[in-house]
């Protein structure tokens, strides 16, 4: 800005063109800025549509030059105003179309975009009337046009502060920081120009507050630290409120221009009304079919173990209150393995958390490789605990699936500091023919007593769960072998 000033001064009668070339040079600077700013980050999103933006700018200013100076330029770059309303298309759809959003609904937003153009470009023609368009393709003295102008800078301005706010991946929170202050600047500076600078001529000082916006843009783009941005207030309501929001705002830019032709240019005005209706239904179709699939795969993640890739404790319980209930419905078979490995405590201190994680995925994949049926299922129960649900199977088949998994981790050979140098299994064995699949939780207790058991008679084997003995009826007074209040008995033996 300094070097358009003092060149300015120094031009004498060429100040004009000098001044051009500034005016030129400064939208390109801008654009050259954001791309090197995008290239660095390793983000080119919104960057590229910013720089494209500067470059429909720079070519309206270059339509306007060669007008001006009479410079021959072919007649569909004759009109420099169109240039200067299309540049703000390419902002508002980086604006609109967030990034993390489904690449076909950013398709839709894309055509959308493009449409909002034709509109733009439908407006100009009715607005400008023959008599009010000077010989550069500048319309003059045209307030709908200007207002044009003051609605679509405002619009980017604010709708770039709100991203701004909004925004939490702190790439895009610089950029929407460097649009911001580009945005209200340009929309300050425009409107300047248009509603008092109008009609006035190049060649003045006052050329250099025109660059002000773009050289504010290359300065932020490549010298903005990431921790200004980082350290900006974060509304969460507005968040929430802005993404809700988002999808609405390139249909809406389509209704209000297509509002403004109704009277005007009717067969565009429906067509406007009719891509911002689809183009919204269909993007909206898209989001929630997203929105479900990614629910769905949420889901199945919430239930799996991230260690050995098996059901976790909350998908367990979901099968076992499944099965359960089938099992009160139809009298069907159930049974529950709970399976531990043995010395585990041993294997982590001595070859440490690591080496254990791995044969946490072993034990759990040599499991599952075992209970491959319908309806066997092999779940992480916490630590380094497994269950085994077996649907429809008896007691004798259990016990052989129990052996059989005992038998297949033994084979193992796995290395461990344990007595035996290897990896061996406990389990306990449960099933519902003992009373207790009235609610998960007591299939589980005794499964769960069985494996103590185990473990107390020294690992490394299968304990089905006894249920307890009915109680002996109390006797009755006067029976000979009723044993006298303070009688001494012998201890049992062991």
């Amino acid at each position: 800005m300094v070097l358009h000033a003092v060149a300015v001064l120094l031009a004498g009668p060429y100040a004009k063109p000098v001044s051009y070339v500034f005016l030129i040079a400064a939208p390109i600077l801008a654009a050259v800025a954001c791309v090197v700013r995008g290239r660095r980050s390793g983000s080119m999103s919104g960057w590229v549509a910013l720089a494209s933006g500067l470059g429909l700018w720079t070519a309206g200013m270059t339509a306007y030059v060669c007008s001006d100076l009479g410079v021959p330029i072919p007649a569909i770059f004759a009109s420099s105003t169109l240039f200067y309303i299309l540049y703000g298309v390419p902002i508002i759809f980086t604006i609109a179309s967030p990034v993390r959003d489904a690449a076909k609904a950013r398709v839709i937003d894309a055509l959308l975009a493009v449409v909002l153009a034709v509109l733009f470009m439908t407006l100009l023609t009715v607005f400008a009337d023959p008599q009010q368009v000077s010989g550069d393709g500048v319309v003059t003295d045209l307030p709908d046009v200007l207002l044009m102008f003051d609605v679509e800078n405002l619009f980017i301005a604010v709708c770039a502060t709100m991203r701004l706010f909004a925004t939490t991946s702190l790439q895009r929170r610089v950029f929407f920081a460097c649009l911001t202050l580009y945005g209200w600047c340009y929309a300050a500076i425009s409107f300047w120009v248009n509603h008092y600078l109008l009609h006035t001529d190049y060649g003045d000082l006052i050329d250099v507050i025109i660059n002000l916006p773009c050289v504010l843009l290359a300065a932020c783009a490549l010298h903005l630290p990431p921790t200004v941005a980082a350290n900006l207030p974060r509304s969460r309501r507005l968040s929430l409120f802005v993404w809700a929001g988002i999808p609405l705002l390139l249909p809406a830019s389509l209704m209000i221009a297509a509002t403004v032709l109704v009277g005007r240019q009717q067969l565009v005005a429906v067509a406007g009304f009719l891509f911002a209706t689809i183009g919204h239904g269909v993007r909206a179709v898209l989001t929630q079919v997203r929105g479900q699939v990614e629910q769905d795969r949420l889901s199945v993640l919430s239930g799996i173990d991230p260690l050995t890739g098996l059901p976790n404790r909350r998908e367990l319980d979901h099968i076992l209150r499944r099965e359960c209930q089938q099992v009160q419905r139809s009298s069907s078979q159930l049974v529950l393995l709970m399976v531990d490995i043995d010395h585990f405590k041993a294997l982590n201190d001595g070859l440490g958390h690591l080496v254990g994680d791995e044969r946490l995925r072993q034990v759990g994949s040599t499991l599952a490789d075992c209970a491959r049926r319908s309806g066997e299922y092999v779940a992480r129960y916490g630590g380094e605990e497994f269950a085994v649900v077996l649907v429809g199977s008896s007691e004798t088949e259990g016990r052989e699936m129990a052996e059989r998994m005992r038998a297949a981790i033994a084979e193992l050979a796995l290395e461990t500091p344990a007595p035996l140098g290897y990896v061996t299994i406990s389990v306990g064995m449960a099933s519902a023919a003992d009373g207790n699949c009235d609610h998960p939780v007591g299939l589980i207790a005794a499964a769960d007593r069985a494996l103590y058991q185990a473990k107390r008679e020294g690992r490394d084997r299968v304990v089905r769960h006894a249920p307890p003995a009915p109680a002996e009826p109390p006797q009755k007074r006067g029976d000979p072998l009723q044993v006298a209040p303070f009688a001494h008995t012998l201890p049992p033996s062991r």
